[in-house]
């Protein structure tokens, strides 16, 4: 009796890479394919990407490896059974600059007050950019030419807080990006008196609120935790009597829309007929200094002080007895960043005193 043995032999899935013509740069096509279960493609040994035949699609990215000669393989697996293909490939030193994006409007921390809003940025790179964009948070708004000049109005805009980026790529995969915030809704501030003012007997308020997605319902005024009064209709105005205050005193208003979004917003005042207030005229909120700068400071009310001091972060610098209150200021003293810059009046007679401070940057 003869018995016939058969041995059943795995089909060659016939693997094909197939790979751009060199030498390669940037973000790199890879491709294989072939009748297998699953497919996997390496680079000089370490996965870059895998998943189910007949066909797989991955993106190597050469800015991450060495220039010169690697091996790209691709592996099918038929049943437990591994094939394999590769290809020698020369790998050239890539573009790793990124675009350098700047957006020119609007300005970061800008309260939009009507729309539409013009959105502008700039692009500069050397070579061509493969895309560019528009994003609100992780929302796309937009996707743009990718030969400038970039420009977008935003004819609608959700209430509230807002993080707006321009994004390019370029065509070796590099991205750069800008991001302004900006603020759509209900504002409110003091305009008059001025923080820092000294002020006595009844006084003037006057409030500025607006709510270009609606309404404003009411407007509060409280002086030190005491209610003054609510306002509903503009011109937000109040009469403060001061007469029972003294020193110190703590301004701060609460404005709510119709749709309800609520906004706040307050000033110190000085109170009392000898009161003096202090105001930095000089260097203006947010500038940046550089080297030795003047300081200055204006004061208002009452008699004034006797003497001045100046300090940065809350160290002294330098005490003024004159009285055009000004000073010098070597900047080349602190760290590059941003910095408090303040001035403190002293009355030594009544032991009075008043301060007005600004947030600057310093940079050598």
């Amino acid at each position: 009796m003869f018995f016939m043995l058969f041995l059943a032999c795995t089909p060659d899935p016939s693997l094909v890479l197939a790979v751009p013509d060199g030498p390669l740069s940037g973000e790199v096509p890879v491709t294989l394919s072939g009748a297998a279960d699953e497919l996997g493609i390496f680079a000089d040994g370490q996965s870059i990407g895998g998943g189910k035949g007949p066909s797989l699609s991955v993106v190597w990215d050469t800015r991450m490896v060495v220039p010169g000669t690697h091996v790209l393989r691709g592996s099918g697996w038929v049943g437990s059974e591994e094939f394999q293909v590769q290809q020698e490939v020369e790998v050239e030193a890539g573009d790793l600059t990124a675009p350098v994006v700047s957006i020119t409007s609007p300005d970061d921390g800008d309260e939009v007050e009507s729309l539409p809003l013009t959105v502008a940025f700039s692009v500069e790179e050397e070579d061509a950019l493969a895309s560019v964009r528009l994003l609100d948070g992780d929302t796309l708004l937009q996707e743009l030419a990718t030969v400038g000049p970039w420009s977008v109005e935003l004819a609608e805009l959700d209430g509230g807080n807002h993080t707006l980026t321009a994004e390019a790529t370029d065509l070796s995969g590099n991205v750069g990006t800008d991001a302004v915030a900006v603020h759509y809704g209900l504002t409110c501030e003091i305009s008059s008196p001025r923080n820092q003012e000294a002020v006595s007997g009844v006084v003037p308020v006057k409030v500025e609120a607006r709510s270009p997605g609606g309404e404003v319902a009411s407007v509060t005024l409280t002086v030190d935790q005491t209610e003054i009064g609510t306002d509903t209709e503009r011109p937000y105005t109040f009469e403060w009597d001061s007469s029972s205050f003294s020193g110190q005193a703590t301004l701060k208003i609460l404005a709510v829309a119709v749709d309800g979004e609520e906004c706040s917003s307050g000033i110190r005042v000085l109170v009392g007929a000898d009161a003096f207030s202090v105001i930095v005229t000089a260097p203006m909120e947010a500038e940046v200094l550089t080297g030795t700068v003047g300081v200055k400071a204006a004061i208002g009310g009452g008699g004034g002080p006797d003497y001045a001091e100046l300090y940065v972060d809350d160290s002294l610098v330098e005490r003024d007895d004159d009285p055009d209150w000004a000073f010098n200021l070597d900047t080349t003293a602190w760290s590059d960043g941003e910095h408090r810059v303040k001035v403190v009046g002293y009355e030594l007679g009544t032991g009075a005193t008043a301060e007005d401070e600004v947030g600057v940057s310093f940079l050598q």
